[in-house]
């Protein structure tokens, strides 16, 4: 029995994602409308998840820990470290390891 082919990636994509178009509308939209709700709140909300999804997830978890496996640590941080990379929207741990 022949191992079916995991097909991944924009090459074998086929027309719009809806997911992601549903997800892109509405932070555009909210971007506008953030406009008019501008606080210090907000901007130290917006700090603060810069530093989670970008710099704890991104940075930390998928570039370093995931894909070149830079340090290790207890599995319950790797664990929420990956979780605030996913916050980031840029694709799932799997695919970010595999694509980069």
């Amino acid at each position: 029995m022949a191992s079916p082919t995991l097909m991944y990636g924009r090459r074998y994509q086929k027309g719009v994602n809806l997911i992601t178009a549903v997800a892109m509308t509405a932070f555009h939209i909210g971007a506008v409308a953030a406009f008019f709700f501008i606080d210090s709140g907000a901007i130290l909300t917006a700090i603060a998840l810069y530093f989670v999804a970008g710099m704890l997830g991104i940075g930390m978890a998928y570039h370093r820990l995931l894909t070149h496996r830079g340090y290790r640590t207890y599995s319950w941080i790797e664990y929420f470290l990956t979780f605030c990379g996913t916050l980031a929207l840029e694709g799932g741990p799997i695919f970010w390891v595999a694509t980069h």
